[in-house]
């Protein structure tokens, strides 16, 4: 078979509303075949997204792992602070902003710089409540 086509069959079974388990085999299939390639964890990402809560400790280790091989990914470093606010870990998503923005190499990201506002906006009143 194919590699490439591992990836395309993933994609389209993770648009449609299977729960037989085919989407999460090719999905990891196509993980195993392109270690590291951002088409093939953004699947991942968004098969484990749609398990909801029970996904979501797998989402972040996903979303971690796929940092630590590209820190300067200004997309994986909004999934990351999105997936903590959506969880109400404000203060893990507030903590990831200050070490991404110490790197600096995001900050040239206009998405970035918005998920960090959006972040702090949130943040902000539950430190005057405290």
């Amino acid at each position: 078979m194919q590699k490439d086509l591992v990836l395309k069959i993933a994609e389209l079974l993770r648009h449609k509303d299977i729960t037989d388990g085919r989407a999460k085999f090719w999905v990891e299939k196509a993980a195993r075949l392109f270690p590291g390639n951002p088409a093939a964890c953004r699947l991942k990402q968004r098969l484990l997204e749609s398990e909801g809560e029970d996904g979501r400790d797998q989402l972040l280790d996903v979303i971690r792992t796929e940092l630590r091989a590209r820190p300067d990914d200004p997309d994986l470093n909004i999934r990351l602070v999105a997936v903590y606010r959506s969880s109400n870990r404000l203060r893990d998503a507030v903590l990831h902003c200050q070490e991404a923005e110490k790197t600096r190499a995001v900050e040239s990201s206009l998405e970035w710089c918005s998920c960090v506002i959006k972040t702090f906006e949130v943040f902000n009143p539950i430190l005057i409540l405290l």
